[in-house]
């Protein structure tokens, strides 16, 4: 903004600022409300105008940063729409076709696998029986508080497209936490209770005075050897070590064959126990232990802890596809979304009563309608992108205490909606299962499977869900599900998973 009164005539500014301002540089002389001469730059000339100042020193008139950002808003309108209609495609299938969509086969040889370590923070996307000469490897993006994004993009083809594949996935395991050695516990249960004996009888190791049940180690078996870790089985290349047992006509010696190492992580000692064979460790070419031969025993250190896993975890999240072409434009081919666990589906829960409450979370697409045009009724301003919410449900199950119509049905909500601009915005889904038979007749299933719709307060418009209970306790550990909804100002398409309040 100009202060005080220019100093010569305005026709001879203008030419003096027109020049400068083409050259990149330059600088104006204001009067100051004091009466005070001031050069103005080239920069500020620029930016008082309502125009860019650039890094190469020129400057983008007003008129053309509005054009800019009418064609960024037109750019992305027109992907909003595509991807809207990504959306309602997504929301008119049965949902089987999940991460990779119907791309799946054209991208790769085979279907998408999703992996899940045991720390929860190394997630990885396969294509099956694709190797890194195909160029499909994920690209991987912690984006931290349980969620990974997974990126593919393919060269461009001969018309200059590119094709963009992109997962968001979320996870619930953790790392994993160290437990006594005895109380570990494998996928299938307890797997580390001592259950072997040195073969000296004259040691009452545990010193209960019964040497029958003196179980003080732990028998190594061939199908746990990739838990085996010792400083002794160690080889050069492909080959068989053996090791001695000890010799029972030598009373006052211990020949048998004992080295530190650690079994599951966890400190302790190794011992050939066998009574005629000596213990063999086979490697491949690579060192690593291929078989073990003979009765070998670990003993634990005392106090020794081995890492347990989480074995009961869930995950859930959105694939889609889109391509840029030669000149920018971004259409979204397909949006996909997936939910999924690492427990056994509950199945039929006619047996189960009472109720329970689950909490967790949603990830998914959204596409959010700002302006329409008041004659043509076309969409001339939208945004879209991820975004990730909360999830309460309450499922009411059997039993006389259940009314009737209430019964083998979930109610919920997903809301607290952050897009991926950090926009927080004031969306909410209602989520009711199929079926009052106080109304309609209807007994909702008891196969362990949830329908139903998932309104965003649309009249008439209402989106829908399916789900699954996870687990076989008492009541299902586990519900997880996908949805998609319509809002007055947008849609989106999403997948959750929660978990069964313990408190409860």
């Amino acid at each position: 903004m100009r202060h005080g009164t220019t100093m010569w005539s305005a026709a001879g500014a203008m030419a003096i600022a027109l020049g400068l301002a083409a050259c990149g540089g330059g600088s104006s002389t204001t009067m100051t409300d004091d009466g005070d001469m001031m050069e103005r730059t080239a920069q500020e000339m620029c930016e008082d105008d309502g125009g860019r100042w650039n890094a190469d020193m020129t400057c983008t008139s007003a008129e053309d940063v509005a054009e800019e950002e009418a064609a960024k808003v037109a750019a992305a309108t027109a992907a909003a729409v595509t991807k809207e209609t990504a959306i309602a495609a997504e929301a008119g299938t049965d949902g089987t076709d999940g991460l990779g969509g119907t791309a799946a086969p054209a991208t790769g040889t085979g279907a998408y696998t999703l992996a899940i370590d045991e720390d929860g923070t190394t997630v990885s996307i396969t294509v099956e029986g694709a190797t890194d000469d195909d160029d499909v490897m994920f690209d991987v993006t912690d984006m931290m508080d349980g969620r990974t994004m997974h990126t593919l993009t393919q060269d461009a083809d001969d018309d200059g497209n590119v094709v963009t594949e992109v997962a968001i996935v979320y996870n619930d395991r953790d790392a994993p936490t160290l437990v006594a050695f005895e109380m570990y516990e494998s996928a299938t249960g307890r797997t580390q209770e001592l259950n072997a004996r040195d073969l000296d009888a004259d040691v009452d190791a545990d010193g209960d005075g019964d040497l029958t049940n003196d179980f003080t180690a732990l028998n190594v078996v061939d199908a746990n050897r990739a838990l085996i870790m010792a400083s002794a089985f160690s080889s050069a290349g492909a080959g068989t070590l053996s090791y001695t047992i000890d010799d029972t006509d030598t009373d006052d010696i211990d020949e048998a064959f004992e080295t530190a190492g650690t079994y599951n992580g966890a400190l302790g000692t190794y011992r050939c126990n066998d009574t005629s064979d000596d213990c063999t460790v086979k490697y491949d070419e690579m060192g690593v232990i291929e078989e073990v031969t003979g009765t070998w025993i670990f003993t634990p250190d005392m106090g020794a802890e081995s890492p347990q896993q989480q074995w009961d975890y869930l995950n859930y999240g959105f694939w889609l596809m889109k391509t840029e072409d030669a000149d920018g434009e971004v259409t979204y081919n397909e949006v996909q979304t997936f939910a999924g666990s690492s427990l056994t589906a509950s199945g039929d829960v006619s047996a189960v009563e009472g109720r329970a409450t689950y909490t967790g979370g949603a990830v998914g697409v959204y596409v959010m309608n700002h302006e329409y045009d008041s004659t043509s009724g076309d969409l001339v301003n939208a945004t879209s992108g991820h975004f990730k919410a909360d999830v309460i449900l309450t499922a009411t199950f059997g039993g006389s205490f259940i009314a009737a119509d209430d019964q083998d049905r979930v109610t919920g909500t997903i809301d607290n909606f952050m897009f991926s601009d950090d926009e927080a915005n004031d969306w909410s889904v209602a989520l009711v299962s199929d079926g009052d038979p106080a109304v309609d007749g209807i007994q909702p299933d008891t196969d362990g499977t949830l329908a139903g719709t998932a309104s965003g307060g649309v009249d008439g418009m209402d989106g829908s869900f399916s789900a699954t209970y996870y687990g076989t306790d008492d009541q299902p550990s586990q519900v997880i599900g996908e949805f998609n909804s319509v809002f007055d100002n947008g849609s989106a398409a999403g997948a959750f998973g929660a978990n069964i309040d313990d408190d409860e």
